[in-house]
């Protein structure tokens, strides 16, 4: 009986101090994410007058046609790096959904694979005919990011000396009168080991293909757009054969509700 309480309350001190450490990675989390944002935010700013710049340099280039290939070239710098930051932006905090009315996710999905997924002997294809179209009230710029993060994914994570090969295909259904969308995503990768389907999704930080350490945020940002949709993200495929992402998710989003938190 006293072996009993001792391990009893042993154990009740481990359960706390391992929700002390959850808590403090929680911490350290929304912090991180924090400081990133607003320092994207503030490089952003001072960034804003180098189109003034650009714009002013265009003027002389009437006058000296020679400019135009360096203008070209710092506006395109600009752009680029702009992009970049909006990315980060984008992929920390909480994701704000802005949907189209009747818009379809078809073309985002083959043009953010065809991006990503360009090496010669790669390939991505549609598991039968392509669908016409998938129509709903999406978010276009973030459905594009998630499928661009989700090829780049497979990317990283593809096997040594192996050709990748990425095959996307769509189930669209109706339940108590919702229309749904079930999109499997699947590639020739080397999958993912059953502990950690779901820590995937937290924002850790996992080895690539070069054994260099990610940032953790791709596949965190992709769950949080999917359940700002309404939906979810599953990771089922079989460690050794690639992944395969399950997406579910409705065709019209619900209404904006509390963000989500790192423990959510």
């Amino acid at each position: 009986m006293v072996l009993g309480a001792f391990a009893a309350v042993l154990g009740d001190l481990l359960g706390r101090v391992n929700r002390e450490a959850l808590r403090e990675q929680q911490l350290i989390y929304q912090a991180a994410e924090l400081a990133l944002g607003e320092t994207a935010h503030n490089i952003t700013s001072q960034l804003s007058g180098f189109a003034t710049f650009i714009a002013q340099y265009r003027l002389y280039q009437r006058q000296l046609p020679q400019l135009r290939e360096i203008n070209d070239k710092l506006a395109d710098f600009h752009a680029h790096v702009l992009n970049s930051l909006r990315r980060i932006k984008d992929r920390v905090g909480f994701v704000r959904l802005r949907p189209q009315q009747n818009a379809d996710l078809t073309p985002v999905i083959a043009r953010a694979l065809s991006t990503v997924v360009y090496e010669e002997n790669d390939i991505w294809r549609w598991d039968g005919l392509a669908p016409k179209a998938i129509l709903g009230e999406w978010d276009l710029y973030h459905w594009n990011n998630v499928f661009t993060e989700l090829a780049q994914n497979s990317r990283d994570f593809a096997r040594p000396g192996t050709d990748l090969i990425v095959v996307v295909s769509v189930e669209l259904s109706e339940v108590d009168g919702k229309n749904w969308v079930a999109i499997h995503y699947r590639d020739n990768g080397r999958g993912v080991s059953r502990n950690l389907k779901k820590r995937i999704f937290d924002g850790r930080s996992f080895r690539n293909k070069g054994d260099r350490p990610g940032y953790g945020m791709g596949l965190s940002y992709v769950r949080k757009v999917i359940a700002a949709s309404g939906g979810t993200i599953e990771e089922c495929g079989r460690l050794g054969t690639g992944v395969h992402f399950v997406i579910t998710v409705p065709t019209q989003p619900p209404p904006p509700s509390i963000p989500l938190t790192p423990e959510q």
